[in-house]
């Protein structure tokens, strides 16, 4: 439905909290302390500490964390209802701008990231990984001057490369 909302210069004065650029703004200090060799327990870690709000499969995460189940597990464990939500996959754009042109290393990254608060195989997951691959591809490749279709179709289709034949995701794009 329609809000009505008076425009105010106050709303601007103090970010609010944004866990779409929040999380990946963590996973570059992480990526700035520890180099490539991160692990998803240095991510986990970082969360944990500095990321004070706490919704939906983030709240499972941080208790599993208290619990001391960390990832690959941590995603594994509590509330179902938040297994497929997107929380993972929009944190893709840090691997893809990490690793452009290198979809691979771009997909093992986000994989890493995806098991904090996602399990391992499900659809969160593998929608991490084939929306930081495809970023990734799409620093390699030039938009012809004929259209962006054909181009968005080529990334689509090699981004799958990364994701299960038989998983849901690849199933919804093959329709």
């Amino acid at each position: 439905q329609y809000l009505e909302f008076d425009y105010s210069e106050d709303f601007f004065k103090e970010m609010i909290p944004n866990d779409d650029l929040d999380l990946q703004v963590l996973w570059l200090e992480v990526l700035e302390k520890k180099g490539k060799y991160f692990t998803s327990k240095d991510l986990a870690d970082i969360f944990y500490e500095k990321c004070p709000y706490a919704p939906g499969e983030y709240a499972m995460f941080k208790q599993n964390y208290e619990k001391g189940i960390y990832p690959p597990y941590s995603g594994s464990f509590g509330a179902r209802i938040f297994e497929n939500g997107m929380g993972s996959p929009i944190r893709s754009e840090i691997w893809a701008c990490i690793a452009p042109n290198n979809p691979l290393l771009a997909a093992k990254y986000a994989k890493a990231d995806s098991c904090l608060d996602h399990r391992v195989g499900s659809d969160s997951e593998n929608g991490e990984i084939f929306f930081a691959a495809m970023e990734a591809l799409a620093f390699s490749k030039h938009i012809p001057s004929d259209g962006f279709g054909e181009f968005a179709l080529e990334m689509i289709r090699e981004a799958q490369k990364f994701i299960p034949e038989d998983c849901k995701l690849n199933k919804l794009i093959n329709d």
